[in-house]
């Protein structure tokens, strides 16, 4: 078995030469070629440089500016040449082809020829290649003047209409969860359901009743929330409403007398039996824009519609003591205001405290949003000091409406 082995690592040793010969035989036959005088040495080693440095890429064939705008290539088409002493690629090509920078095209033609720029006497050149057609005529254009590209009467580009977007003035806001003592009367709420479960979502449906029998048709849309706080004026100690919060919305799809089926067309979070229903718009969102005063009038920031947060600042929404019944719009501004020695020790623990002796000052602004009977949420749109329940607001008559501000 080792006698085997070694055999047969022999028998490898052995044929490996032959392969690693090969290089070397190619380099003498390339050492015997180059003993033989070439063409024309010195104008084909000047012609490569050339060539090397200014033609076109390898296998492309373009006709320098400036020559004539008609060149024939009918003549070299097909045609074989062997070369003679002096001949190169590029004088060839000129002759053959009409233009020297068909030369990498021409070498193409021939893989016989290891270098285009060595080519010897007795060498076959061909014009042609197999199963391809040469160009029989190369035009030349001449180049444009980008003044004169476009006539004067040709038809342009035209615009139809405006470009660009811009915004609706005014301000874009979600309806928030505030709803008054009226309204909480007059809610729907969900008595019961098909469904085995505690909590419903979408696509689900439930059933509800409403006080007013009938006042529910086929079709309507409602807004599915549950009371979270309730929001009593901090200076007269009177119910003004509640936070809600809204957990999803539903359409009537059957009605009865004394029941209405709703069917569940969004959720925001669980839905439970017990939870109240109020009229809805078409959309969550609520576009508002500044309007002129029309009147005087003052009130008082009862809360934030947030229920956890004791102070606000600009971009939150507050709730203020005066509706629709006082006068109030939509888009209405308002300025909150405080009489006070910035110092003052009552004022420090409760910034809406109040002393007569001093001027009003301007803490901040803020825009109607939306305006229930007996109450208004209010979007802050400027702010100095940071808002909290018991601040003062006060609408002024104004001429025109003022601008919002971002």
């Amino acid at each position: 078995m080792r006698n085997t082995l070694l055999a047969a690592a022999l028998v490898v040793v052995v044929a490996a030469p032959p392969a690693l010969a090969q290089p070397e035989k190619r380099a003498r036959q390339m050492k015997k070629e180059a003993a033989a005088k070439p063409a024309d040495d010195e104008n084909n080693n000047d012609t490569a440089d050339d060539e090397v440095e200014g033609g076109a890429p390898e296998g492309s064939a373009e006709v320098m500016p400036g020559k004539s705008s008609q060149v024939n290539t009918t003549d070299g088409a097909g045609t074989t040449h062997t070369v003679e002493k002096g001949d190169t690629l590029w004088d060839l090509s000129h002759k053959y082809m009409g233009s020297p920078w068909y030369w990498p095209k021409v070498w193409s033609y021939n893989p016989e020829i290891a270098n285009p720029h060595w080519i010897y006497p007795g060498n076959l050149v061909r014009f042609f290649s197999s199963g391809e057609e040469v160009p029989t005529q190369v035009e030349v254009g001449e180049p444009i003047d980008e003044a004169t590209a476009i006539p004067e009467d040709a038809d342009r580009v035209s615009v139809s209409g405006k470009i660009g977007y811009t915004p609706k003035s005014g301000y874009h806001l979600r309806t928030v969860g505030f709803v008054t003592p009226k309204e909480i009367e007059e809610a729907g709420s969900i008595v019961g359901s098909f469904e085995e479960s505690e909590m419903l979502s979408f696509p689900q449906n439930f059933y509800a009743s409403f006080k007013r029998k009938g006042s529910a048709r086929l079709g309507d849309k409602y807004f599915i929330f549950r009371t979270e706080k309730e929001i009593v004026h901090p200076k007269t100690d009177e119910r003004v409403g509640y936070l809600t919060n809204i957990v999803g919305m539903g359409r009537v799809v059957a009605s009865s007398n004394d029941v209405v089926t709703v069917a569940i067309t969004a959720s925001y979070d669980e839905i439970r039996r017990g939870d109240l229903l109020g009229p809805a718009g078409e959309s969550l969102t609520k576009t508002v824009s500044p309007r002129a005063n029309d009147k005087q009038l003052k009130g008082t920031i009862v809360s934030s519609v947030v229920s956890y947060q004791a102070s606000v600042a600009e971009h939150s929404l507050v709730v203020i003591d005066l509706g629709s019944d006082q006068g109030v719009q939509a888009g209405n501004m308002f300025t909150i205001v405080r009489q006070q020695e910035g110092l003052n020790y009552e004022n420090l623990n409760y910034p809406p405290h109040y002393d007569g002796r001093w001027p009003k000052e301007d803490v901040g602004t803020c825009i109607a949003f939306d305006v229930k009977s007996t109450a208004t949420t209010c979007l802050l749109t400027r702010t100095l000091r940071e808002i909290t329940a018991g601040d003062l607001v006060e609408m002024k008559t104004t001429a025109s409406a003022p601008r919002a501000s971002r």
